[in-house]
């Protein structure tokens, strides 16, 4: 009977759904989804939101409002995390990254206070999977490892078979693709034990990838080719474009390029119109790539400042400072609550000393009842010796915490050392895309240096040669990237001044992107100027650093 109900609810919802859709056309977005309070459980809402299909955005997000408050009226906390999670899948899904890390932060701090380590384990692995998103590997790959612990200890196969999945992506990032490979199968042999379908078809496409990334192109081919069909069978949109997309990288790697169009214009109408920027931005790339290989470097350039783009806003340092600022609040909070704990403990620690003291000065004022009172001063004096044992605990707990915050610290210091490594990484992409660029500038002024000699008096060509080759000159991309880079290096060129003060400003630029491991054709590409200039700027830092023919500039740098 309750089946029947919860059926005839999700029809209802269906046409629901369906004028809904009709009404975010015309641009009204009122009147959907109304119901009598208490009408229905937390429970059927979460199912429902489960049932819903994922590119209606706006639906899920009320269903899951309501979920919220049903959940809250009945004191359902399991379902109201569950509800929780459903609303930050929703953020997610519109690219709303810090209220979704808002929404998983407030689940996780009501799962722990309920105790209930499968309701943490499924909000840890949402949190690892915004900081995969973020592309911050090792915190993701930190919150999957605690949620796969969980989950094995639940025994719950369809989580740890995700969760396993997830944690090869990180290795996949990392380029360790042979840890990566053996997750995935490991995840994928869980799923087909257990027939979850969406499963199979994530760890198919994944599989692929990590087989195209060991340039075995028909492997990656070929479970490319059964997750596709089996995200066409559920008709999963945001699947069906991934596993494109990846074809069209593979075919791209085997120069078919007819069929990585296919693959890849299909995936792009795909992910434009369910909106799947994270997806768009990866098909951007993709045919920027194609583009070059096929000589076409105008729709190149395009395809890659189209890319650039949507990287800048899915990506930007804004968007990772907030998430970063949430969770380190939450931890703030949580230590406060921790230590406001332990100081109210002390204060009734602090009370009952009094108390004993007080006692005792009445132990001594009635002396002849001696042996009455001898009992109950050595009971009272037992009750002292436990209350000040746990007083030397708590002392041994605070000490273990200072260590804690000492191991904090270092870890900071590691984390920091770590983000430098991300900026000088954003900083190298930025300079090999300026290089691309005034490669591409210096082709087309090359290209019309030979067309103004065919033509000389043509005026409008000669003009166009001078504006490039100013652009080439005053290029304000390199004066950022320079910029940028002397500030996230700022320690080396400190120590560098203190080492040779003599140095000028085009050896300080040099210097700086050779720590960058730019090779001296990149650099010529970065700055506009032949590789000739360059190499002689190397040889006259060698001769004023005092370096031997055999030892390598570049080490001598890392070095200071």
């Amino acid at each position: 009977m309750r089946n029947l109900r919860l059926q005839f609810f999700v029809i209802i919802i269906l046409i629901i759904n369906t004028l809904s859709f009709a009404q975010d056309k015309s641009g009204n977005e009122e009147g959907r989804f109304f119901h009598k309070p208490g009408s229905h459980n937390p429970v059927e809402y979460n199912h429902l939101f489960s049932e819903t299909n994922p590119d209606s955005v706006n639906l899920r997000f009320e269903i899951a409002q309501k979920a919220c408050s049903e959940s809250i009226k009945l004191k359902n906390w399991s379902e109201y995390i569950q509800a929780l999670l459903n609303m930050g899948n929703v953020y997610t899904r519109q690219y709303k990254y810090e209220l979704a890390m808002q929404t998983y932060l407030k689940a996780l701090n009501i799962s722990d206070s309920i105790q209930n380590p499968g309701c943490r384990a499924n909000v840890i692995y949402e949190i690892g999977s915004i900081y995969l998103e973020m592309r911050n590997i090792e915190s993701a790959r930190h919150y999957f490892t605690e949620a796969l612990t969980i989950n094995r200890k639940l025994k719950d196969k369809k989580s740890v078979a995700h969760t396993l999945s997830s944690i090869a992506l990180t290795y996949w990032l990392k380029g360790n693709l042979e840890k990566a490979h053996d997750f995935l199968f490991e995840s994928l042999k869980m799923e087909q034990s257990i027939n979850n379908k969406p499963g199979i078809s994530r760890c198919y496409n994944n599989i692929g990838i990590v087989y195209h990334e060991k340039k075995q192109d028909d492997n990656a081919l070929k479970y490319l080719q059964m997750a596709l069909e089996l995200s066409r069978q559920s008709n999963n949109l945001w699947s069906i474009a991934e596993a494109l997309n990846n074809m069209g990288e593979a075919y791209i790697s085997k120069q078919d390029y007819d069929k990585a169009k296919i693959n890849l214009f299909e995936a792009q109408k795909i992910a434009k119109n369910i909106n799947a920027l994270v997806l768009l931005s990866d098909n951007y790339r993709y045919l920027s790539r194609m583009s070059k290989n096929l000589n076409n470097y105008k729709d190149a350039f395009e395809y890659y400042t189209a890319f650039s783009d949507l990287e800048d806003s899915l990506f930007n340092k804004n968007k990772y400072t907030i998430i970063s600022e949430l969770q380190a609040s939450f931890e703030i909070e949580k230590k406060e609550q921790s230590i406001q704990l332990q100081k109210k403990q002390i204060e009734v620690l602090e009370g009952n000393k009094k108390i004993d003291r007080l006692q005792k000065t009445i132990l001594v004022g009635v002396l002849f009842f001696i042996l009455a009172i001898g009992m109950v001063f050595f009971n009272r004096q037992k009750k002292i010796n436990h209350r000040n044992k746990l007083l030397l605990e708590k002392d041994q707990e605070i000490q273990a915490a200072q260590v804690l915050l000492m191991e904090n610290e270092r870890a900071e210091k590691e984390r920091l050392a770590l983000e430098l490594l991300h900026k000088n990484k954003f900083l190298i992409d930025f300079g090999l895309y300026i290089a691309m660029k005034n490669n591409f500038l210096i082709y087309l002024k090359d290209e019309l240096k030979k067309l103004a000699r065919r033509n000389i008096e043509n005026q409008e060509l000669k003009d166009l040669f001078y504006q490039l080759s100013q652009n080439l000159r005053q290029n304000s991309e390199l004066i950022g990237l320079q910029e940028n880079v002397e500030k996230v290096n700022s320690d080396f060129l400190q120590k560098l001044y203190e080492r040779f003060p003599d140095i000028t400003e085009n050896e300080k630029h040099l210097l700086v992107f050779l720590r960058l491991n730019f090779s001296s054709k990149e650099i010529s590409n970065i700055k506009a100027i032949s590789i000739k200039a360059v190499e002689m700027s190397r040889y006259r830092l060698r001769k004023k650093f005092n370096l031997d023919s055999n030892e390598s500039l570049t080490q001598f740098i890392h070095r200071i």
